[in-house]
């Protein structure tokens, strides 16, 4: 690529030949131009007119890296700081992943404690789950329902639980039963057997 103003080609390794961005409007020119063009410590845009301000001379312009990767000229400074500062994420990626397997093995030990504690709040809740499924398959009986409310009363806490998972077993069965012996005919099906 060259320069439009004095049409050399860019060239990072000549100080001259670099392309540098101007601030305002984004055009980019050779640093020999802009030195040209600089006059108290502002440069006027010969394409479009615009004032970019410098502070530091031309050198504070930024330079034009995607034209130096087109013409192929990476510039070694730049570039050099970007590759480590990769490795030094990438390095700090794998310490942090270090650090986490360690917390996952310290974490997995606390977990086991608290699992045996765990189970012995599980198994109460496990018999009140059973005894509220028990109360819905009686609810939908209501006779049932009445005469296993007295047994419960009159038997000790432990042997209901029991007679309850008893009872609703035997409950589904009945509906199995009925379910099974009744056939519901379709207006459809006798129309085919006539």
């Amino acid at each position: 690529m060259d320069c439009q103003i004095c049409l050399q080609k860019y060239n990072g390794n000549s100080k001259n030949r670099i392309p540098r961005i101007l601030k305002k409007c984004g055009h980019t020119m050779c640093h020999k131009c802009l030195k040209k063009q600089e006059e108290d410590d502002q440069i006027v845009c010969p394409f479009d007119r615009k004032v970019t301000k410098l502070r530091g001379g031309v050198k504070s312009l930024t330079k034009n890296f995607a034209i130096l990767d087109l013409i192929g000229q990476e510039p070694a400074k730049p570039r050099k700081s970007k590759n480590r500062e990769s490795k030094d994420s990438e390095d700090s990626e794998d310490s942090d992943d270090s650090k986490d397997s360690e917390d996952s093995e310290d974490s997995e030990d606390s977990d086991d404690s608290e699992d045996s504690d765990d189970s012995d709040t599980s198994e109460d809740s496990d018999s009140s789950d059973s005894s509220d499924s028990s109360d819905s398959s009686d609810s939908s009986d209501s006779e049932e329902s009445e005469d296993s409310d007295d047994s419960k009363d009159s038997e000790d806490p432990e042997d209901s639980d029991g007679s309850e998972k008893k009872d609703s077993d035997d409950d589904d069965d009945d509906e199995e039963e009925e379910e099974e012996g009744v056939r519901i005919q379709h207006p459809d099906s006798e129309d085919d057997s006539d």
